[in-house]
């Protein structure tokens, strides 16, 4: 059994949802009573509100959104390394469970994609994947595509998509012998079913966060990389535009988080994160990112103190959901948790 390189660590927890239900009246017919309201309609404006809870429990997912309906994938549960996939209805707030992984994977990270899910390396029972997966909901099924060319570690990496095209970053890389190797960055065609290696940003990080704004990848936070040395906190934000490639912008806000074990998503042009996450001890963060102002929000306090969970947007709505949790949301988390199912939306 491979014990997941996160379970080591102490931990927290989080939860997300949305949509609408129409009222219709029957011309012929008496008049009856309008159609419940959806989830969207229950939920005021800056507020986090619960949805149903996940089916299986995890920590350490990642989740993706096509057409309304949040795909939460892999992770770790029961002691192991999951092949789990479920979906979740933000017009229903219920959940179905979808065909799983060809693999068992903690991912780097899940994109969608011209109506398909791209699932790209992660931690696996076997070590670390570099295999690529692509699901597609018309046909509830997955297929292998070429292998990434470098491996991440433990660490893991960041993705998104960008006009059709999948990027991923690994800001560290295991070699072939098993070292400790250089931050890449990595571009996906799928018409080609190629990769492309591109230049990197100014510094290396891990255990960032990361969203795609606007045709352009964000990364954020995370703890800086010196060879195979983790350290400190990486301040400034990385910004990829496929046109002239990478930037770095300064925080012009205090908030210098390390950012590790997040959950985290983008919706209206804005990136979301919420969960627990360590410095000196564990703290619970729940914030926005303005790619505009370059700026970071504290938000209300999510109903869960989550770490390891996963984020995603839908609708207009940021949803969390998994990881591991604390029983009480504003007291730092001194030992892991139980792993969660728990969800939760918030609401701009």
């Amino acid at each position: 059994m491979s014990i997941h390189p996160a379970c080591r660590r102490p931990a927290a927890t989080l939860l997300a949802l949305v949509a609408i239900a129409a009222c219709t009246q029957d011309v012929t017919a008496p008049e009856r009573a309008p159609d419940p309201p959806g989830p969207n309609l229950l939920a005021a404006s800056n507020t986090w509100t619960i949805r149903a809870p996940m089916p299986t429990p995890r920590c350490c997912l990642k989740a993706s959104t096509v057409n309304g309906i949040i795909y939460a994938i892999g992770g770790f549960s029961t002691g192991a390394v999951s092949t789990k996939v479920e979906a979740y209805n933000t017009s229903t707030n219920s959940w179905t469970t979808k065909a799983g992984l060809p693999q068992a994977l903690d991912p780097n990270g899940a994109s969608s994609m011209n109506g398909k899910v791209y699932v790209a390396g992660g931690f696996s029972s076997g070590g670390i994947s570099k295999r690529l997966y692509v699901y597609n909901p018309a046909t509830n099924s997955w297929s292998r595509k070429a292998d990434m060319p470098y491996r991440g570690t433990a660490h893991l990496g960041e993705q998104g998509a960008i006009n059709g095209r999948l990027y991923i970053y690994l800001g560290m890389t295991t070699k072939s012998d098993g070292t400790i190797g250089p931050q890449r960055f990595l571009r996906y065609n799928p018409s080609t079913n190629t990769w492309s290696t591109l230049p990197v940003p100014s510094f290396p990080r891990v255990d960032a966060v990361s969203g795609v704004i606007n045709g352009r990848l964000y990364l954020l936070g995370g703890k800086k990389v010196d060879g195979s040395t983790i350290f400190g906190r990486a301040a400034d934000v990385h910004v990829y535009n496929p046109a002239s490639g990478w930037s770095k912008l300064p925080l012009t806000s205090s908030h210098a988080l390390s950012l590790d074990k997040l959950a985290y998503g983008t919706t209206g042009g804005k990136l979301y994160i919420t969960g627990a996450w360590y410095a000196d001890g564990w703290d619970h963060v729940d914030m926005v990112y303005d790619p505009a102002t370059n700026t970071r929000t504290i938000l209300p306090l999510s109903h869960y103190n989550r770490t390891g969970g996963a984020g995603t947007g839908a609708n207009g709505q940021f949803y969390a959901l998994g990881g591991w949790t604390c029983e009480q949301v504003s007291l730092p988390c001194d030992y892991p948790g139980d792993n969660s199912g728990t969800m939760e939306s918030y609401t701009p």
